[in-house]
């Protein structure tokens, strides 16, 4: 199981590797496009920050297409051989604790809610024991 910490790592740096990937120009057009696609949703350190603090209402659902098409844009960067292999390993790095596809109800491509409890999977016994 990983960690708070390591699930908060990954996210950072997939968005980053995302960044890096939107603006690649070797790389094709659909991947870039994936990963632009992936960035528009994908959740910044203070709104993950918010959420797990209680102070900000996280946006699910955007979250959860952003990393279902983040998650596709890992996968073909660990599966092929991109102009730089350097990318390959960050793939590799960033997707070890990156949400998996039963964090999506719909699976991979799936809109619907994201399960925050990837973030947090104790938060639901901490409420239960406010009540």
């Amino acid at each position: 199981m990983s960690t708070q910490e390591e699930r908060l790592r990954s996210l950072r740096e997939a968005r980053e590797l995302l960044m890096v990937v939107a603006q690649e120009q070797r790389l094709s057009m659909d991947l870039r496009r994936g990963a632009q696609a992936a960035l528009n949703g994908f959740p910044h350190d203070v709104d993950i920050a918010g959420w797990l603090e209680g102070t900000t209402h996280t946006p699910t659902g955007s979250w959860g297409v952003a990393f279902a098409a983040g998650r596709l844009v890992l996968e073909v960067l660990q599966r092929t051989l991109p102009v730089d292999d350097s990318l390959r390993r960050w793939a590799d790095f960033a997707e070890r604790h990156f949400p998996e596809a039963i964090w999506l109800p719909d699976g991979r491509a799936g809109s619907e809610k994201w399960a925050p409890m990837f973030l947090d999977p104790f938060r639901i016994f901490r409420q239960v024991q406010k009540d």
